[in-house]
């Protein structure tokens, strides 16, 4: 960042102005991120289907994962998956947080263990959701309180280099 500031003509930053500087960028990136796509609007509204569809993919996705890494477990398994399984395994254990088949196994489990969970969890979300009474709309949107771009340009400007003319 001290790169851009000084390239722009301004004194460095303190450490306060630097913070308040990149949390409102941050925080105006991440409102022209959610500009963008179905949820523009200003009086868009989040929608209990939309979620519980998103609820449900994420579920149908983590239980697919769990049915392959099933087989790093002993039992009878399509060749297939038995092959997806040992290719992940081999990489996982050329990875030195790992190190090791065996280690490589262990970690495939757990993980497994834990997609199940996550996918129960997101399948109880979507029900719980379906529980709640039938409205027309969801909730409108939260509108962002952060300072306006012109409080960031007056904090910059605050800082600006006075440049002395030549001549």
């Amino acid at each position: 960042m001290n790169d851009v500031i000084s390239t722009l003509g301004f004194r460095p930053l303190s450490k306060k102005d630097e913070s308040f500087v990149r949390s409102t960028m941050g925080h105006a990136i991440g409102q022209w991120g959610m500009s963008e796509g179905d949820y523009q609007a200003s009086d868009a509204k989040l929608d209990i289907e939309d979620i519980q569809q998103s609820l449900n993919g994420v579920a149908t996705r983590l239980d697919e994962v769990n049915d392959i890494l099933a087989a790093v477990e002993e039992g009878i398994h399509h060749t297939h998956v038995i092959e997806v399984v040992g290719q992940i395994t081999s990489a996982l254990s050329e990875n030195p947080e790992i190190g090791s088949v065996e280690d490589a196994q262990r970690f495939l489990a757990d993980f497994r263990s834990r997609a199940g969970t996550v996918a129960h969890g997101a399948k109880v979300a979507n029900w719980l959701l379906s529980t709640l009474p039938k409205r027309r709309h969801g909730r409108i949107r939260q509108e962002w309180h952060a300072p306006t771009p012109a409080a960031l340009v007056q904090r910059l400007e605050r800082s600006k280099k006075r440049i002395k003319a030549t001549g």
